[in-house]
């Protein structure tokens, strides 16, 4: 050090200078314990799906995808936007899938399909389920009470039986939903073959597989199909599984569009029980009365409705509409215009509480034309204008006698 220190003092100093080390080397090792602990911290936080309040992670929003899938309200965009998201995975191909069988859309539904394939996102059981439900909405037109074949029915029950055969072929075992879907389909487009199939290898039968079954019969099988309809109705009634009021309606609707009123009549003999207050099955049955050639056994239906406590919606009163003008024009053949009159003031009370009704609804433009075009016809008859058949039958084109 440059100047003479005794021994003592010079020990003192070494252990001063040496303790310096120590404690310096204590606190880097302290450092470094605690940096790998935050380190292994935050390592078992992100397995865990736990991140502090400062933890910063960048995922994609999946959820905010299926939002906007979502509010799609044309196929084209819906398909612009999956084609644009490279993280969506098979929950939102199963959304986008959904969209297009409630627009209708089966192009954009293969695409999407095509879609799913290329980028090989694996599907589940459930999406399998939705592209067949999805194809059965798009074998048939947009308007519910059309029971007809679309002319989109063989491309959609291929899509539909492909999305089966890939189920099968996965390993996975379809379960009543799946069923469903695929039931539902043999309905829409028309396949009696593959619907029996299906009905055979059903493990257990619920109400949506009966009246899927019992409507691809009704529609298709012929000769025979009704009388195995009404045989699986009294099976159903003490075996189950129980007829609804939508195999109620769904059934009305089949014998309507065939202009079968004595079946219809056997329908709703056997199955109005079913009603439970909900409306469809007498717009159905207004139908097939009308079509059938008995217009006025409509009037009969809304006194019904009351006794089963049933509130009628837009589609009742449209029915009851078109009944009122075919017996108005019917009355003004053999009476004078005002023998007629009350029957006039009826049907514009009943088109006033249709225009009422379905702006409540939110019902089509087309529609609210339709009841709108049901009144001014009715008018005019009222008046002594002379019109043509084809024009007092404003409802179901093509489908009368």
């Amino acid at each position: 050090l440059g100047f003479p220190i005794s021994p003592l003092l010079a020990m003192l100093f070494l252990l001063r200078f040496d303790g310096l080390l120590v404690d310096r080397a204590v606190r880097r090792w302290r450092h470094s314990a605690a940096r790998d602990l935050s380190a292994g911290e935050a390592r078992r936080r992100l397995a865990r799906g736990q991140h502090g309040p400062q933890t910063k992670v960048s995922t994609p929003d999946l959820s905010g995808l299926r939002k906007l899938l979502a509010d799609q309200r044309q196929s084209k965009d819906l398909v612009s936007l999956l084609e644009s998201r490279m993280e969506a995975g098979y929950a939102d191909f199963g959304n986008a899938m959904q969209r297009c069988g409630e627009m209708k859309d089966l192009v954009a539904l293969q695409r999407i399909i095509e879609m799913a394939h290329d980028r090989r996102v694996g599907l589940s059981s459930e999406c399998y389920g939705i592209i067949m439900k999805s194809a059965a909405q798009c074998a048939r037109g947009k308007d519910i009470w059309e029971t007809d074949v679309d002319t989109h029915a063989p491309a959609a029950l291929m899509v539909g039986k492909a999305a089966w055969h890939q189920l099968k072929q996965s390993g996975k075992t379809p379960d009543a939903v799946q069923f469903g879907a695929a039931l539902d389909l043999c309905a829409k487009a028309g396949d009696l073959q593959w619907a029996h199939a299906l009905w055979h290898e059903l493990p257990e039968a619920d109400t949506v597989h009966l009246t899927s079954y019992l409507m691809t019969l009704a529609a298709y099988e012929k000769p025979g199909g009704w009388e195995k309809v009404f045989s699986h109705i009294q099976r159903s009634k003490m075996d189950g599984p129980a007829p609804s009021h939508t195999l109620l309606g769904a059934l009305l609707g089949i014998a309507a569009d065939q202009r079968d009123l004595v079946r219809a009549k056997d329908i709703w003999q056997q199955l109005s029980y079913t009603i439970h207050s909900n409306p469809v099955p007498y717009s159905s049955f207004a139908k097939a009365l009308i079509l059938g050639g008995e217009p006025e056994g409509v009037a009969w239906l809304p006194r019904h409705m009351k006794t089963t406590r049933t509130s009628p919606d837009f589609r009742n009163f449209l029915a009851e509409a078109q009944a009122l003008l075919l017996v108005l024009r019917s009355k003004l053949k053999k009476l004078p215009a005002g023998a007629c009159h009350m029957t006039y003031l009826k049907l514009c009370n009943v088109v006033q509480q249709g225009l009422e009704t379905a702006k409540f609804e939110k019902r089509s433009r087309n529609e609210i034309c339709q009841i709108t075009e049901i009144g001014h016809v009715g008018q005019l008859l009222h008046e002594g204008r002379s019109i043509p058949d084809e024009s007092v039958r404003v409802l179901w084109g093509g489908r009368w006698c």
